[in-house]
């Protein structure tokens, strides 16, 4: 699941009315961005390209200068758009930024109000923002400070790999908790039409991205702990 897709999620529950349009919205947008453009990537830049295989021999991918996007525009000799495509991709750095702090901000305030995080975080201002919850959340973003010096970077990279691992370990607790929801309806007899929303051709389309998240899995945990 990308991160707008969670974001959309985290979004039904300050919307009204909205909901079922935010998530058809959400699959359309990811199908059109996501699938489309790496097709379209794919088709324009082939895998040999020797602009793209020299700037990963000397630059390596810390670069926009390996963005597929800028090599298929200097392929097709169009001007001045790979410079327009710079100038988004800063926009959507900052607006990844606002996006993570916003989900951050979100998820802790209604840990609170759920009794798993403080009481004191439930505390808002008169039109209703969670400031002390943004506040928390913003004193992360100076962890990228430590990027400036070789030896603090270190730790950057671990934390990189820690939230890395999360990330597929969530993917996998979902996967398993979905799949025992999945039993407990049949055991009781629920139908999953009577759900306020449900998956197309479930579980079958679960248990396929489940079983890859696992495949990639295993092989990562015994790359780090067989010596």
């Amino acid at each position: 699941m990308s991160p707008s897709n969670r974001l959309s999620r985290l979004c039904r529950s300050d919307l009204t009315g909205l909901q079922s349009l935010l998530t058809i919205c959400s699959y359309w947008r990811f199908g059109f961005f996501f699938i489309l453009g790496a097709l379209c990537v794919g088709i324009l830049v082939p895998y040999n390209d020797e602009t793209l295989l020299n700037v990963l021999d000397t630059q390596g991918t810390t670069t926009g200068a390996a963005s597929p996007y800028i090599i298929a525009m200097q392929n097709l000799g169009v001007g001045g758009l790979p410079h327009l495509v710079n100038a988004l991709l800063v926009t959507s750095i900052f607006s990844a930024g606002n996006t993570y702090c916003y989900m951050a901000t979100r998820s802790l305030y209604s840990l609170s109000l759920q009794g798993q995080a403080p009481k004191f975080l439930r505390r808002t201002s008169k039109s209703g923002i969670p400031w002390l919850c943004f506040g928390i959340t913003m004193i992360f973003p100076f962890l990228s400070f430590l990027q400036v010096s070789a030896n603090s970077a270190q730790a950057i990279k671990w934390l990189i790999n820690l939230v890395t691992a999360s990330q597929v370990l969530n993917y996998v607790i979902m996967g398993t908790t979905y799949l025992f929801f999945f039993r407990a309806l049949k055991a009781q007899g629920i139908d999953r039409r009577t759900l306020p929303y449900r998956g197309t051709y479930s579980p079958t389309t679960h248990k396929m991205p489940f079983t890859n998240v696992n495949f990639r899995l295993v092989p990562a945990v015994c790359e780090h702990l067989i010596p």
